[in-house]
């Protein structure tokens, strides 16, 4: 689903049952055992979406309060444990995608390198009366003009002292 979604020709312009359909046979290519249709795939991902979002922003609050000599396990273990104890997760029953999280946690909105530095990717818009979705234009050149240099001698100065 990760190449799918993040083709760079089609991008976010491709139609919703030419994406699903690609899901499709991109499945039951890598599980002949178990056929599914876009339907079942498309149902059974819209069924656990919330639950994996949920998970994923608790372990971005938890990855957010750094501790020292902390692993990720450690952080994912919290995670779980804020999950179980969640007001949203009604029946308290464990993060059971832990699988499908470990797959999309490096990719687009999921990515804590991102999400964490405050960074949210810019949201789509229509441009045009055929349908075409693009970024905004302000958001579409995050960082192409910006350069920032830091050397050894920058560390121990005080803020006025460095130009960025």
């Amino acid at each position: 689903m990760i190449s799918t979604s993040e083709n760079p020709i089609t991008d976010n312009s491709q139609n919703v049952d030419a994406f699903w359909s690609k899901i499709e046979k991109h499945y039951n290519e890598s599980q002949p055992s178990i056929p599914r249709d876009a339907h079942n795939l498309r149902s059974h991902w819209h069924m656990f979406k919330s639950k994996l979002n949920r998970f994923n922003e608790l372990f971005l609050q938890v990855k957010s309060r750094y501790r020292s000599g902390w692993s990720d396990d450690q952080y994912i273990q919290e995670a779980r444990q804020l999950y179980i104890n969640d007001p949203s997760n009604k029946t308290s029953n464990p993060f059971t995608y832990e699988h499908v999280w470990n797959v999309v946690k490096e990719h687009g909105k999921y990515n804590s390198a991102t999400r964490i530095h405050g960074f949210q990717p810019p949201k789509r818009t229509k441009t045009s009366s055929s349908g075409v979705y693009t970024s905004s234009a302000s958001d579409a050149n995050f960082g192409e003009n910006s350069e920032i240099t830091i050397s050894l001698e920058d560390i121990g100065k005080e803020d006025s002292e460095v130009q960025l």
